[in-house]
């Protein structure tokens, strides 16, 4: 009798037992080749890059995508491997330390005193899908800041849009990230600009 109540027990538990497809992770990852600056006149300056503000959604791991401009969704089988604020901003700190604009740069973590900081707002990192094509579009703020006075050196907003190559998940982070390196190298213009 007891190994028959056992036997109930354990089918009903693993009846209860949900079985869900495996998430696919992508990752906000750019290839930018960057043409290095040294010779600017930041070269003697430090910079600390503060963690990027943005909307709930790219604080959280959710894929999700706009259809029609006006229906916001989330992938059920893909997330992302880390949030979006959390990579875009890694993704600036590697970029501007290859473009050797600043003497040092620091990440929002350091205890030390730099001149200069850059503020990063993402207004935008989103798939979208129209009719039967998807694209990414990614917009973005960054404001350069004198640490010491804490006023605005000079702020720009860069945005851009690119199709995907395929109607899915893998082609809106692909969009995404082409979209994100053409922004980081405009970034780094810009600064260079502001440094010269």
């Amino acid at each position: 009798m007891k190994i028959y109540v056992w036997l109930v027990l354990l089918l009903v538990i693993s009846g209860c037992s949900k079985v869900s497809a495996p998430l696919s992770e992508y990752r906000v990852i750019t290839d930018v080749d960057v043409v290095k600056m040294p010779n600017s006149k930041c070269s003697d300056k430090s910079l600390k890059i503060s963690s990027a503000f943005s909307s709930d959604i790219l604080a959280s791991q959710d894929m999700s995508y706009i259809q029609n401009q006006n229906k916001e969704f989330i992938y059920t089988q893909s997330q992302w491997a880390t949030t979006p604020n959390q990579a875009i901003t890694a993704e600036l700190l590697s970029t501007l330390r290859k473009a050797k604009i600043f003497k040092f740069i620091q990440n929002a973590q350091s205890r030390t005193v730099n001149d200069l900081t850059i503020e990063t707002n993402i207004e935008y990192f989103m798939q979208h899908f129209e009719a039967k094509e998807s694209y990414g579009r990614v917009q973005i703020t960054f404001s350069l800041i004198d640490s010491k006075t804490s006023k605005i050196i000079d702020a720009k907003t860069f945005q851009t849009t690119i199709k995907a190559k395929t109607l899915d998940a893998k082609g809106g982070v692909e969009a995404l990230n082409k979209g994100l390196g053409e922004i980081l190298k405009d970034t780094v213009l810009w600064l260079n600009g502001v440094c010269k």
